[in-house]
């Protein structure tokens, strides 16, 4: 186990090296989170004005 903490840096280091070689994209290939936080924001108003109506109508 000691040889780990002498040698964390290093295997950190190397481990980020990989990950930009092989993922350069990152872990979740370049998914545009702005457009995903778009859409749910426009889902959760869209149930809020039907649910909204839904309560006007009764």
């Amino acid at each position: 186990l000691r040889f780990v903490q002498e040698y964390r840096m290093l295997i950190y280091s190397a481990l980020m090296v990989a990950m930009m070689i092989f993922r350069p994209h990152g872990l979740l290939g370049g998914i545009n989170f702005r457009k995903l936080l778009f859409d749910l924001i426009q889902r959760i108003k869209s149930r809020v004005t039907l649910s909204k109506d839904a309560r006007r109508g009764q």
